[in-house]
């Protein structure tokens, strides 16, 4: 079993739409595997997500806790012990506090998504700082800083990625995730872009998931 958790404190970086997307790409370059979603955040974005879907779509291979700030410390490891589960993907809050440690500690991977902006770099500070000392205590845990909600035709996203090697302990996939409608679209139907929506799939989108989630499986993997 590995644990894949998403954190970044700054709000509005897109930590459940890549985890709902990721995962799903995770079950497609994964056969016959099963994984759990945690929602953690008391918003219960991931939740409502799952609640949106059509019954008749659900895939069985997903499952969805989500647990109010107090007890997920006390759900996490209740529900991981002894579990069938291949990989469980952690969906963290936006403000920093003792879940983040305990998701960290738990983890084999961590993504920060972060959005293509020499700010949003400098307001993640905190959260890279937050994994760089849950390496001290978790010698297996691997960090991915994954851009996010990248604009079209615009240079920005290059010029951050060379502001992001700076951070060499960091994996840095070459894989950037841009903005895109269906992201929003799919979402409020309780569906990923690799689903069809309003009778199309968007190609783009699916593809640019696909693509990062085969470098962070790699990079799980030992290889890179």
């Amino acid at each position: 079993m590995k644990i894949i958790s998403f954190l970044n404190h700054k709000g509005g970086v897109g930590k459940t739409t890549l985890c709902t997307n990721i995962s799903r790409a995770f079950l497609i370059k994964e056969e016959n595997q099963k994984i759990l979603l945690i929602d953690s955040d008391p918003q219960g974005s991931l939740r409502d997500w799952k609640n949106a879907l059509d019954k008749s779509q659900d895939d069985q291979r997903i499952d969805i806790i989500a647990a109010d700030r107090k007890r997920i410390l006390e759900n996490i490891p209740h529900v991981l012990k002894d579990s069938t589960y291949d990989f469980v993907f952690i969906d963290t809050p936006g403000d920093i506090n003792d879940l983040h440690g305990a998701a960290l500690y738990m983890s084999d991977l961590v993504i920060i998504p972060i959005r293509p902006s020499p700010y949003d770099i400098w307001a993640s500070e905190d959260t890279i700082k937050l994994v760089r000392t849950a390496r001290q205590f978790n010698k297996k845990l691997k960090a991915a800083i994954v851009i996010n909600q990248a604009i079209h035709n615009t240079k920005i996203h290059k010029e951050v990625t060379e502001l992001l090697k700076s951070y060499d302990d960091f994996f840095i996939p070459e894989t950037v995730i841009h903005h895109r409608v269906s992201f929003a679209r799919t979402a409020s139907l309780g569906l990923t872009v690799f689903d069809e929506c309003h009778g199309a799939i968007d190609i783009a989108a699916s593809c640019e998931i696909s693509s990062i989630t085969f470098e962070l499986i790699k990079h799980l993997n030992g290889g890179v």
